[in-house]
């Protein structure tokens, strides 16, 4: 049933809009000059295209998006992530839309000057198809704290971890900078400059610290330092990301998942109690993650009183 409505949520409302933009188009073919006015500039169109061309290329890209959106989201329903996937899956539909009553009845192109159509319906729809996707969207479920690693922490022994991950090869990759300069002609002296910013913004994301301790997890990148009590986090285990998504602080707009990253490959994944994911490029996150899981599996029964200490 889940599955369902987050489909629904996701591309039901985008689904219609393509389909009735698909049918007026057929209808209104009569009615519409060739070509059609696409876009305005100053408020008087200016560019032009084949109406049996652009609507399809706009009414494909819903569908992609739609779908996309659909798949991403049954892994784990977020809201909000259901009305952004809604609203920018329907944008397209809507924008074709706008497009062709904009086009109506005008005997050319030069005509078709309803510039207000096109601005306040695209983004009039794709808000009401994203509020629409939210109150559809199923409610994510509160997780399960999962059987994960565990470090076998016993009863009364207090224990912290700390470690972290590196990539001291990423600064070299602004020796590439001055390529991109050369078809700008830009004078010598950027050269050297823009080089060795970029290298400073690369070397800013090749550190990464992690603690966890009975506080929590604290997480430090870039100046940037992160605080997770454990009341916060349901478990812990470990998972994999990839290096093509972009290092840095990562956020994925439809599940809200966070990602600290500074190389791709095994992490540290946090899966917080509000349904969401923390993922943390560190060494050996299985240790980590296994004293987390025990921290959170004491937590939860009667504290003891041992003082062992562990790293």
């Amino acid at each position: 049933m889940n599955r369902l409505r987050i489909s629904l949520a996701t591309g039901g409302l985008p689904a219609v809009l393509a389909i009735a933009t698909g049918l007026l188009h057929e209808t209104w073919r009569d009615r519409l000059p060739d070509p059609i006015a696409v876009h305005w500039q100053n408020g008087s169109p200016d560019g032009t295209a084949e109406a049996a061309t652009f609507v399809p290329i706009m009414l494909t890209i819903t569908a992609v998006l739609l779908v996309v959106g659909s798949l991403l989201l049954n892994r784990r329903p977020v809201r909000f992530g259901a009305g952004f996937a809604a609203g920018i899956a329907a944008f397209p539909a809507v924008t074709a839309l706008a497009v062709l009553i904009a086009n109506l009845d005008a005997a050319d192109w030069r005509q078709a000057d309803n510039f207000l159509v096109v601005l306040a319906v695209p983004v009039g729809g794709a808000i009401v198809a994203g509020l629409l996707g939210a109150l559809i969207a199923p409610n994510g479920p509160q997780p399960v704290k999962p059987a994960g690693p565990s470090v076998g922490l016993r009863p009364g022994e207090r224990a912290s971890w700390s470690g972290g991950a590196s990539n001291n090869y990423l600064p070299l990759l602004a020796l590439l900078t001055p390529l991109t300069l050369v078809s700008g002609n830009p004078p010598l002296v950027l050269y050297p400059v823009l080089t060795i910013a970029v290298a400073v913004a690369l070397y800013a994301v090749t550190r990464l610290r992690v603690r966890v301790g009975a506080d929590g997890v604290t997480i430090r990148l870039i100046g940037f330092r992160r605080q997770m009590p454990l009341d916060r986090i349901a478990g812990a285990d470990v998972d994999r990301v990839s290096f093509w998504t972009g290092l840095g602080v990562r956020v994925n707009p439809l599940t809200g998942d966070t990602a600290y990253k500074v190389r791709g490959g095994e992490a540290l994944r946090l899966d917080l109690k509000s349904g969401r994911s923390v993922y943390v490029t560190v060494d050996r996150p299985r240790e980590a993650a296994g004293l987390l899981n025990d921290l959170l599996a004491r937590d939860q029964a009667s504290p003891g009183t041992g003082s062992a200490a562990r790293s």
